[in-house]
Order: structure tokens, then sequence, then C-alpha cells
């Protein structure tokens, strides 16, 4: 009777009938920077999501800029935000709650997609 349990455990694992560790759960927290270079501005832009309990999570968002005005670059300002997201296992996207922005995960690119906008994960 212990040997067929063994081969049933064996065979579950090996055919991938078992629950699987979700990857993109593995890789979402952390620091996400993106360079702006645009022609009116140019800045950096940073997400640092963390767990917060269940599905859901906090994210902070902090953006620092300099507007160019007539070929200048002026000083540089600072803005900052905090959202809420709930993870959607199924989707295995996040989901702000407040605007509805939608965050993709990609591991194997080390990259999180927001809109038009990628993000590499540093931390």
């Amino acid at each position: 009777m212990k040997t067929i349990c063994i081969i049933i455990t064996f065979l579950a694992f090996g055919c991938g009938i078992a629950p699987q560790k979700d990857i993109i759960l593995a890789f979402m927290p952390g620091v996400y920077v993106k360079h702006i270079d645009g022609l009116y501005s140019v800045g950096e832009d940073s997400l640092t999501i963390s767990h917060f309990n269940g599905q859901t999570y906090t994210i902070l968002h902090n953006t620092s800029f300099r507007r160019i005005i007539n070929k200048t670059i002026q000083p540089v300002k600072y803005q900052s935000e905090r959202w809420t997201a709930l993870y959607d296992e199924q989707s295995k996207v996040l989901n702000e709650q407040k605007d509805g922005k939608v965050l993709s995960f990609l591991p194997r690119e080390n990259k999180l997609l927001l809109g038009s906008g990628e993000y590499k994960k540093v931390k």
C-alpha cells in the first residue's frame, strides 16, 4: 500500500497535476524602474511593489522629472502616490483599485508592463 501511495504521488507531480508554485507571485514584489526621455521632459519612474495580505499588494509610485522649455532643462520635480492592487490568479495580473491600472509581469524578461510602459526590475 505504501508503494502505491508513493507511485501515485510521483505520477501526480510528474504529470503536473499537483499544484505548482505561481512564478508570477514569486517575481512580483520588488522595485521596477523606467527611464523617461521625451521631447518635453526627462526623468525616472519607479514602482515598489510589496505584498500586504492575501491577494492585496501596495504599490509606491515615485516619479522625478525635469521639464524641457525652450531647450533648457528645468529644475527637478517629484511626485509620489500609493496604490492598492489585487492579484488576479487567473489572469496573473495586478489590478490597481482606484484608476483601474493593470500591471502585467514578464519574469523571464525581468519586466513589468503598465499600459504602454515597460519597467525593468532592479531589486
